[in-house]
């Protein structure tokens, strides 16, 4: 008895989905613990109540009855998928999304054959259906628009030339739009009869009394003073930044002012930022004396390293400057720098991990702000030990 309890084994299946309908209980029954990692898990009237006397632990979305030899198409997209009344509707389908997934209205019938679908990114979704969401997994974000309006995207630029294009009577639905160039004809679209739906508008103060007739009561506008300059992404400000938009500037996104840019800081007149202002605390006084409103504000040194998805910071780094390390996705700090040089020399704010030795934790945690995690030494995340003995199988269908 003792040896044939040494032989019995561990069991790990890691896959998308696992077919259990044709369970062999005598032989499974040989393994002393099973793990089953899977999205999904098939069984059928026969196999449903035999899995419930073997050794298992499921961890698993869903558990799917079929019949014996039904099968479910699975099926992989990356990017932009549309699902509409013409999409063939036949058998039962699981579908995973990288990207946005645009349901139209008409698709009642094709969405009934989905028993699940996966969204990594973006879902628009009519009214009329937003009952079919909730079969609809959406790792991102969800936007319900009028069934009988056109959609734009999720973020429009309007150009000069819309109004031309735009129909008669036209209805226009999206999520986020800009109204930033001063040659749009606005009495055009008026005089077609066009209206838009949006949640967020960003338009020119000299086009706000226009757009105030087109667009939905509810709608939130973002007004760009006269004579400021729209700047939609997130920007380092210096000369050449001050060329290009000039001394009134509207940021969009996040903007940040380094040391070096104090020249450039002089000759500002007015600022608004709708995202976060980052600069240097010294440089506050200079900044009161402007035209000046922000949504957030976070204080920096020296200059900025922004927006890097792999960063080592060595000792030559911070040896003539302080710097700050904004929106990283990893920081890993050489362990040839002291705590004490961190603390007066680096900066951290929303970066997602930072790597640091266990002496130079605290003085991590003392610089960083809004930091996600920080692994120091033998802090980091180790994976379970593997007993032996035990089999371990990776793949995308496993038949149990």
């Amino acid at each position: 008895m003792d040896e044939e309890m040494k032989a019995k084994k561990k069991l790990i299946v890691n896959c998308d989905i696992c077919d259990a309908r044709k369970v062999k209980e005598e032989e499974l029954k040989k393994f002393e613990k099973i793990l089953v990692n899977a999205d999904y898990v098939f069984v059928n009237q026969h196999s449903k109540p035999l899995l419930y006397n073997l050794p298992i632990q499921w961890n698993m979305d869903e558990m799917v009855q079929l019949e014996d030899e039904e099968d479910i198409e699975v099926s992989y997209y990356n990017g932009d998928f549309e699902i509409n009344e013409a999409v063939p509707s036949s058998g039962k389908q699981l579908l995973y999304i990288n990207g946005r997934l645009l349901l139209r209205p008409g698709a009642e019938n094709a969405m009934k054959h989905f028993i699940r679908i996966y969204v990594n990114g973006m879902l628009s979704c009519p009214e009329s259906m937003s009952a079919f969401a909730s079969q609809i997994s959406v790792n991102g974000s969800i936007e319900y628009y009028p069934d009988d309006y056109k959609i734009l995207g999720n973020k429009f630029v309007m150009d000069r030339y819309f109004p031309i294009r735009a129909e008669a009577g036209g209805k226009y639905f999206s999520k986020e739009m800009e109204v930033t160039d001063s040659a749009i004809d606005m009495t055009l679209l008026r005089e077609k009869g066009v209206h838009f739906k949006a949640k967020k508008v960003y338009v020119l103060e000299e086009k706000l009394q226009d757009c105030m007739k087109l667009f939905n009561e509810d709608v939130q506008f973002y007004v760009i003073p006269r004579g400021y300059c729209f700047v939609k992404q997130d920007v380092i400000f210096n000369n050449e930044l001050l060329l290009k938009y000039g001394n009134r500037i509207y940021s969009k996104s996040n903007f940040m002012i380094e040391a070096k840019s104090r020249e450039a800081l002089q000759q500002l007149e007015g600022l608004q930022v709708n995202g976060t202002l980052y600069l240097p605390k010294e440089q506050m006084e200079e900044l009161k004396q402007k035209d000046v409103c922000y949504k957030e504000l976070e204080f920096i040194k020296g200059n900025i390293i922004f927006g890097k998805s792999m960063i080592t910071i060595y000792p030559e780094a911070i040896a003539k400057e302080e710097i700050s390390l904004v929106q990283c996705a990893m920081v890993q700090i050489d362990p040839e720098i002291s705590s004490e040089e961190i603390l007066k020399k680096i900066c951290l704010i929303n970066c997602s991990v930072v790597r640091c030795s266990r002496e130079q934790r605290m003085a991590v945690e003392s610089v960083g702000h809004k930091i996600a995690l920080i692994e120091s030494g033998q802090d980091k995340i180790t994976k379970e030990v593997i007993e032996e003995g035990t089999q371990i199988v990776n793949t995308d269908r496993y038949v149990l």
